[in-house]
């Protein structure tokens, strides 16, 4: 395949998945089934030509990476932090923290029992099916109340946040003790501490920096810090969330000692730095999804072993978040109960998971089965709200 044939590849896939987003807008449909079909289709059409692209996992691997970034940066930068917000982000922190802990420790509980394996084992192949995407909850919840939405927005993001956490926790410590759970909190707390202070500088450079190709050297400063984080075992998507919030409120945060950032550049730049945002979000999300569909062996859905413990998962996963959302928080649970598909995240961490921990029935068979089921509940659950408001409109 020669370049001019690559590059008219690579633009129909973007312009595919323009279309498939009007699709999605119009049917309420989250638009990531889309691309994973046409991946998956790719992939077969690809097979019968003769033509296969072998190892695409560190590719995926990067994609989505840089997805993630642009995607929880894209949703801060749509959030209004005041007095009035904060019992939502209060409530968000709470269901997302809940909901994921008891979500975790009922699939830990499942993989222990019926593969019979041991409870880190278990516990760490658990939080990746878990964990709420808010890369396919964020583009999903658009027509929502403001309130909806944003509660929404805030739980999946929160949920990425500290399922990453709890991942990397449990990755570096072997034993659950005094002493490991001192040391997360101290990490915790560093992490909190270098977001704010990383936050800063990058809004500095925003206002300093003159030449007209500030946005992208701001990105890549950002991925820059966000790629050291992690080396750091710190969890830098905090920082990229506290950038996000500071810069969309910046009128609230940049005042007296810190006025000196709050100048003319940011307020007038501000809209053009969210446009970029958004259309690299969107064209590095295609490109992701739809690698991640081509890597998917539909034969490994058909496992009998598969299809068990996916449905399973997915039946503990709906049960605690009813359990909570209803008898707990007390909030409404419609559309709100099925509004937690798994995707990007999941396969970030799925893929992070050492291979001495690698159990071999939860392959990405059940990974990719708990996020197709998930994402048509969501689906469904949308398409019956829009419809029910449509209804209450007229």
């Amino acid at each position: 395949m020669n370049s001019y044939s690559v590059l008219i590849f690579l633009s129909l896939l973007v312009i595919i998945s323009y279309v498939f987003n009007l699709f999605a807008r119009s049917w309420k449909l989250p638009a990531v089934l889309l691309l994973l079909g046409l991946g998956i289709l790719l992939r077969y059409v690809g097979i019968y030509f003769g033509f296969e692209i072998n190892n695409i996992q560190p590719y995926l691997e990067l994609f989505g990476i840089v997805g993630l970034i642009l995607i929880v940066l894209e949703a801060s930068l749509d959030l209004k932090v005041n007095r009035f917000s904060i019992p939502i982000v209060t409530k968000s922190f709470e269901v997302a923290f809940l909901v994921l802990v008891l979500g975790f420790i009922g699939i830990a509980c499942l993989l222990h029992f019926w593969l019979v394996v041991g409870w880190r084992v278990a516990s760490i192949n658990s939080i990746p099916l878990a964990v709420i995407s808010s890369a396919i909850v964020i583009p999903s919840v658009a027509h929502l109340s403001h309130k909806k939405k944003e509660f929404l927005i805030y739980e999946s993001t929160l949920s990425d946040i500290l399922g990453i956490l709890l991942f990397n926790f449990l990755i570096h410590h072997e034993i659950a003790s005094f002493n490991s759970a001192v040391n997360f909190i101290g990490i915790l707390m560093i992490t909190i501490l270098v977001s704010v202070i990383s936050s800063l500088f990058l809004l500095y450079l925003i206002a300093k920096i003159k030449d007209h190709v500030k946005i992208f050297i701001i990105l890549s400063v950002m991925i820059l810090l966000y790629s050291l984080g992690k080396l750091l075992h710190l969890s830098p998507l905090l920082l990229i969330f506290v950038f996000g919030v500071l810069l969309s409120n910046y009128e609230h945060f940049f005042r007296n000692r810190f006025a000196f950032i709050r100048n003319l550049s940011l307020e007038t730049e501000f809209s053009e730095f969210k446009l970029v945002v958004a259309e690299s979000s969107f064209v590095i999300r295609t490109f992701f999804f739809v690698m991640f569909g081509y890597s998917i062996n539909l034969s490994m859905i058909a496992n009998r072993e598969v299809l068990l413990i996916g449905s399973a998962v997915v039946f503990i996963l709906v049960f605690v978040r009813y359990i909570y959302l209803k008898y707990f928080a007390r909030i409404d649970i419609f559309p709100e109960l099925f509004i937690a598909p798994k995707g990007l995240v999941s396969i970030l961490l799925f893929y992070s998971i050492p291979v001495q921990s690698v159990i071999p029935s939860v392959s990405r068979g059940v990974l990719f089965y708990v996020i197709f089921v998930s994402s048509i509940l969501m689906a469904a659950a949308l398409f019956v709200d829009h419809r029910k408001s449509v209804k209450e409109f007229v």
